[in-house]
Order: C-alpha cells, then sequence, then structure tokens
C-alpha cells in the first residue's frame, strides 16, 4: 500500500539550565544545556503533491515560504533523496512562537522524519540528524525526543534517563518574541569562567536519581 499521507506529533522543549561559554570560529556559541521534551505539542501533516512545496498554518504569524523552518527540511530532504515530486505542509501550531519552546526546529524534524517515510528514502537515524544540523542546532534534539544533554552548539547529545511524572512545569508565555540569532548577537559574555553545575538538580526533581547518581557527564559528574 503506498502513503499518501501522515501526521506527527511535533512537541515542545525547555531547557534545563543553560551555561554559555564561549564564542566559537564560526560565530556559534558552544553551550551546555538538558533539554527536556514536553506534551505541548504542534501536529504536522505531510502529504504527496505532485510539485512544489506548500506550507500551510493554523497561526498568521508562521512564514508560508523559505524562512519556515519545515520548508527548509523538505527541500533539504527532497535534495538529498533526489525525489521530484512535492508535499503540502500543514502545522496545526500549538507552540507560542519566539519563546525559546523549539516549535520551528520540532515541526522541522518532523517534516524530516515523515518524509523519510512518506518518501520511502530510508535515510538512516544518523543522516536525519546530519540534514537537520543544516536547518537548527537543536533540531538533532528532536529526532530523539528524550531528555538529552546538549553540548557543542546544542548538536552533541547525550540521552539521559531523566523521568519527571512527579513534577508540573509551568509556561508563561508574555507574547514576546525573541529570536535566538539576536538574542546570541546580542549577548555579552562576561570574563568569568565559574560554569554553573545544573546536572545535580536532577536529582530533585528526576524520578530515576539512582539511576543518574554518578553519570558521567562529560568530566563532570552528578
Amino acid at each position: 500500500m503506498i502513503m499518501e499521507k501522515i501526521s506527527l506529533e511535533a512537541p515542545a522543549k525547555i531547557n534545563l539550565g543553560l551555561n554559555i561559554l564561549e564564542k566559537r570560529e564560526d560565530g556559534y556559541h558552544d553551550i551546555e544545556t538538558i533539554y527536556v521534551p514536553l506534551q505541548l505539542k504542534d501536529k504536522v501533516t505531510l502529504e504527496k503533491r505532485k510539485k512544489g512545496i506548500v506550507i500551510n498554518c493554523n497561526n498568521p504569524d508562521i512564514p508560508l515560504n523559505e524562512k519556515n523552518l519545515a520548508y527548509k527540511a523538505a527541500k533539504l530532504m527532497r535534495e538529498k533523496a533526489r525525489y521530484y515530486g512535492g508535499v503540502s505542509i500543514t502545522i496545526d501550531k500549538k507552540i507560542p512562537i519566539g519563546g525559546g519552546l523549539g516549535g520551528g526546529s520540532s515541526d522541522a524534524a518532523s517534516v524530516l522524519r515523515g518524509l523519510n517515510i512518506l518518501w520511502n528514502t530510508n535515510f538512516s537515524l544518523k543522516t536525519l540528524k546530519k540534514l537537520g544540523i543544516k536547518i537548527g542546532s537543536d533540531v538533532p534534539f528532536f529526532m530523539i525526543n528524550k531528555a538529552c544533554i546538549g553540548r557543542g552548539k546544542g548538536e552533541i547529545l547525550q540521552p539521559i534517563p531523566f523521568k519527571y511524572s512527579n513534577i508540573w512545569i509551568i509556561i508563561v508565555y508574555p507574547n514576546i518574541k525573541i529570536e535566538p540569532k539576536w538574542a546570541y548577537e546580542n549577548l555579552n559574555l562576561t570574563k568569568n569562567k565559574k560554569i554553573i553545575n545544573f546536572y545535580s538538580c536532577l536529582l530533585y526533581t528526576s524520578d530515576a536519581a539512582d539511576e543518574l547518581d554518578g553519570v558521567d557527564l562529560g568530566g563532570r559528574r552528578i
């Protein structure tokens, strides 16, 4: 049976702590962070079409052209697969934009994963992650969709056994949009080299504290 349409969930994320270490020669910043997926999700529906990439969204603030990360994901996937057909992408937007929750990156990751199925390209997870890095540093995280330590630009991931059924996360969105690119460009790094060890917070918030105890975090231990 040939699949013509597929829908996927695209979860939001939060960062439990963020260490911005230094600016790199390529203009990006080296960071340390903890990514945690949330139950707040967009829904991304992909449907085959004869040609072109078409974006539809219920949020009027979302661009429907090449500026949309979902569009970029579809374009990269089509070029990599040498696929000559097209796709219609419908985004049911629930994640607030410009709030650091990763909605655009999550939608892009869902497009990569979904087209891998819809177009029967059978690319490996490693290949999809490489495509994702070209779109955004946190896109590879949404391929895994599990709590992870993020390093490098955020694309070097270490999954951790973090379970948090015993805590609630309250998200307050003041309707202020801040683009990550703008935030990093306007960041003034201090000369203080002290790194905050926020990993220890996992022991107090996770159901898996025993599993986390002593986990090696690249030279730092919880």
